[in-house]
């Protein structure tokens, strides 16, 4: 709805244009049009989610009651979302000029420096809420918006920081000839990304309390299984992305299909809904039928 009712006065995101083009003229006004509106899915990871794992649904959670709450939180980090697509998505994706001048630059220099940057900053925004029992954010601030503001710091920073890091690391290996050094390091970061979601969602953030009672050991084991698991799904999916029909394989058709990072969030989806759908179907139906019968015949 948002682009569409932009697309009254942008070109691009004219439904008419988008949807039946007519011309050649039109056909590339389309296609810059849905891919930058396609990737405003990305805006809504890097500035909706963070409303809820950063800052706990502030200042609405405790001072509405739902629907109230829920809707507050949804048009203020709408509001983000839509701003941080205008600001940093679309002059990434569309050369925008006046006359002979060029009107924006591309943030980060060039759209894989940009999906390193969002990469990083997702892990760091996600830790707290996905596993990291709200540190590192907690170690500087017990209470909200600090906690949040804080999280929010630590997440930017990571996302200047952790790409440079890894860009120097796998640079040397050459994992995947003639592929961007930094569409490399975003398909390592999202490696992790999807380790540490899988985790928490299939896994519930093993070990918990009652297996590791430090708080700060339980952390630490489970950062070491976020970054280490990932490195190594990261570097197998690297190897094996152009056999995958969703990864790069075209099946014979001639034409080039997901590729690197629209393969892993391809796979991230699957884990996604059927935890946040399905409630781990029919992993936890199987569960609940063992259970039964160790019930009724014993444990033995």
């Amino acid at each position: 709805m948002l682009i569409s009712f932009l697309g009254i006065w942008w070109k691009p995101f004219n439904l008419a244009i988008m949807f039946t083009p007519k011309t050649i003229a039109d056909v590339k006004l389309a296609y810059e049009g849905w891919e930058a509106a396609n990737f405003y899915a990305l805006a809504v990871i890097i500035a909706q989610i963070p409303f809820a794992s950063l800052f706990q649904k502030w200042p609405f959670a405790g001072k509405a009651t739902q629907p109230t709450e829920g809707l507050g939180v949804l048009a203020i980090s709408t509001a983000a979302a839509w701003i941080v697509w205008m600001a940093l998505i679309v002059p990434s994706l569309m050369k925008l000029s006046l006359d002979e001048h060029q009107i924006v630059t591309q943030p980060f220099g060039s759209w894989p420096g940009f999906l390193a940057f969002c990469q990083a900053f997702i892990i760091f925004f996600l830790m707290p809420a996905e596993g990291g029992e709200q540190y590192p954010m907690k170690l500087f601030a017990k209470k909200q918006p600090l906690m949040g503001i804080i999280g929010l710091l630590i997440a930017l920073a990571a996302g200047f920081m952790v790409p440079p890091i890894v860009r120097s690391i796998i640079t040397p290996l050459n994992l995947v000839p003639g592929v961007p050094a930094d569409i490399l390091v975003s398909s390592l970061e999202l490696s992790i990304v999807i380790f540490l979601l899988t985790w928490h969602h299939l896994f519930d953030d093993y070990p918990g309390p009652q297996v590791v009672t430090n708080t700060a050991a339980r952390i630490f084991i489970r950062i070491a299984i976020w970054f280490g698991g990932g490195s190594l799904f990261g570097i197998l999916w690297l190897k094996t992305f152009t056999k995958l029909p969703y990864g790069a394989n075209n099946l014979g058709m001639g034409f080039p299909t997901m590729g690197i990072l629209g393969g892993q969030f391809a796979l991230l989806m699957t884990v996604l809904f059927l935890n946040t759908f399905f409630d781990k179907w029919p992993l936890v139906r199987k569960q609940v039928v063992l259970d039964s019968a160790s019930k009724r015949y014993g444990a033995n």
